[in-house]
């Protein structure tokens, strides 16, 4: 019995291996049933800790959904503006030069997209003034005077200003094919020196 009680697994772990907890309690070895508790144990810990991250995560929500800069669940995404890309797929961007020839040759009608004040401050000359949310508003008078079928060169400031793009956009979708696009803008046509107005113009 001495041997038994220092050494129990010699003839508890066999039968612990072969027919589980049973033998071992059977043999009174006093691992069986500390084994067993301890799995106890540890599932209840496992289930307490499901049971808290659950609540801190209904909670976490329930304190998102009533701050009002809470955090959005879902992020809104807008749509690619197809327009813009269609739009700018039929417009070519051209040179100072060739803009240049363009408005020496009279082959086609200048449309400044600049606000009124830039506008009316210089811009190239004989050039319209036609912002975009101008044209959204006055599109119909302005087609009146400047039929679709003519060839136009949009500008604005330069390469990173986009009111031409926008422009053409709306033009585009009213009808007009031949447009064009003066990259280096109001600033590629100043560098060059080239003849400038000022003031208002009207369509002729």
């Amino acid at each position: 019995m001495a041997a038994a009680n220092h050494y129990p697994e010699e003839r508890c772990l066999p039968a612990f291996n072969q027919k589980f907890m049973q033998p071992a309690r059977e043999k009174g070895c006093a691992f069986g049933p500390f084994l067993g508790g301890k799995r106890d144990t540890m599932f209840s810990a496992i289930k307490q800790a499901v049971f808290i991250l659950l609540c801190t995560i209904v909670l976490a929500a329930l304190i998102n959904f009533i701050r009002p800069d809470g955090i959005a669940w879902i992020r809104h995404i807008a749509p690619a503006p197809e327009a813009i890309t269609s739009a700018n797929a039929t417009v070519a961007t051209i040179s100072s030069k060739a803009a240049l020839k363009a408005f020496e040759t009279h082959s086609a009608v200048f449309i400044d997209a600049r606000n009124p004040e830039n506008y009316d401050h210089a811009h190239i000359p004989g050039a319209l003034n036609v912002p975009p949310e101008q044209f959204e508003v006055n599109a119909e008078p302005f087609m009146n005077q400047i039929p679709p079928d003519l060839k136009v060169i949009l500008y604005c400031d330069g390469p990173e200003c986009h009111l031409a793009e926008t422009s053409a956009e709306l033009m585009h979708e009213a009808g007009y094919e031949t447009l064009t696009l003066f990259g280096d803008g109001w600033q590629g046509w100043q560098k060059e020196n080239l003849p400038t107005a000022s003031g208002k113009e009207d369509a002729s």
